[in-house]
């Protein structure tokens, strides 16, 4: 009893320091691939408690390797959008000028029910009234309203992320690298390599924070 004890004890202390590594964001919403990291972690963490014939050190070091494997995609992810894009996902449109899509809600596997409910737990009960609604990459749904003085309502979206274009993102906007390029030289930008995070705004207007 008292090994089984210090073995819990030993695997707490473990586990504890290895989720304050990942971070808050690792608690608060997890994304696909921290998804199956959580759960190796926790399936890695019972065997040596079910089993006492394994030796507490190999439970510690698959945890510990699980850690470093995440911790090195994390990294790998702060200088690549692509990569980020493809273990963290992007976010979907559901819903446009109060319009389901409907080749969206099926990518997702979604029902309108399963939206709506969710909307209305939001206090979003009127579609004709939502610009977009879109699905982020941690399961939430974001609620863009429409302009109470019916103005257009452009769908915020990413141009440049650390320094890199993002060509989805002029894509989505009808726009090309020319285009950008004059909204550099108009607000005395030399590069994009400059820029931390530029996008167009809800009003369809260029916004950008330097470095």
């Amino acid at each position: 009893m008292i090994i089984v004890l210090i073995r819990t004890l030993v695997l707490f202390i473990i586990m504890f320091f290895t989720m304050k590594m990942m971070g808050k964001r690792y608690i608060a919403q997890l994304e696909p691939y921290e998804f199956v990291v959580s759960i190796m972690i926790a399936e890695l963490a019972t065997l040596p408690l079910e089993d006492t014939s394994i030796p507490l050190l190999y439970g510690a070091i698959c945890i510990l390797t699980i850690l470093f494997i995440e911790f090195i995609l994390s990294q790998l992810q702060l200088k690549n959008i692509p990569l980020r894009k493809f273990f963290g996902g992007t976010s979907i449109i559901l819903i446009e000028n109060g319009k389901f899509i409907k080749k969206n809600l099926e990518q997702e596997k979604l029902t309108i029910n399963d939206i709506l409910e969710e909307l209305r737990s939001n206090g979003n009960y009127e579609l004709e009234k939502i610009a977009f609604a879109l699905l982020e990459s941690n399961g939430k749904i974001t609620v863009i309203p429409k302009d109470t003085n019916n103005q257009k309502v452009y769908l915020p979206t990413s141009i440049i992320i650390d320094g890199e274009i993002d060509k989805n993102g002029l894509k989505y906007i009808n726009r090309n690298t020319d285009w950008l390029e004059k909204q550099l030289k108009k607000h005395k930008i030399k590069s994009t390599k400059d820029i931390f995070y530029a996008y167009t705004d809800a009003q369809g207007v260029f916004q950008y924070q330097l470095n």
